[in-house]
């Protein structure tokens, strides 16, 4: 059991607790319903499936940034780092920012096996990403922006009243 203690799988300095763990939820949760409220708004004529898929996308993103945000709010106590400059620099920069603060913190505390734990974390997440992403490119279920469906539902109607005339025109001569 010894030859284990020293392993990355050892619990984490920095542990969210149940009311972080709500706020992730929550936000996911929020997350969800601006996808879909916003898929409805910003795209017309899409099926269920693809509103599904948006809604979960933005979802899983915004319960994603919730997440880091909480992991440093967390962690910069424990580090004893000033928790607004990193709140700011995980949300503007995400991803890229809450790798620089893992980086930081683990050079300021020397405990590098939360930082190797997280960016093993997010690489895995990336390459889970990618695996997903290739797979619709491949199948072709990935949306196409050429489509009508991303020009919104103003274009189909002028394209419709701008062909009228036109068509009439035609019929005359």
């Amino acid at each position: 059991m010894a030859m284990f203690d020293e392993t990355l799988l050892e619990k984490s300095s920095a542990t969210l607790k149940s009311v972080h763990w709500a706020i992730i939820v929550g936000a996911a949760a929020i997350g969800y319903l601006i996808g879909y409220r916003g898929s409805v708004l910003l795209f017309s004529g899409l099926d269920t499936g693809a509103l599904l898929t948006y809604a979960i996308t933005t979802g899983v993103l915004i319960g994603f940034t919730a997440w880091m945000m909480c992991y440093t709010w967390v962690d910069t106590r424990r580090a004893g780092l000033s928790r607004v400059v990193w709140l700011i620099v995980v949300l503007l920069l995400n991803m890229v920012g809450f790798i620089i603060y893992l980086l930081y913190s683990a050079s300021k505390t020397h405990e590098w096996k939360g930082a190797t734990r997280m960016l093993a974390f997010l690489f895995e997440a990336l390459v889970c990403g990618l695996i997903v992403l290739s797979a619709d490119l491949h199948t072709g279920s990935a949306p196409d922006p050429t489509d009508d469906h991303f020009a919104g539902a103003a274009a189909p109607a002028a394209a419709a009243t701008s062909a009228g005339p036109a068509r009439a025109q035609g019929d005359r001569s």
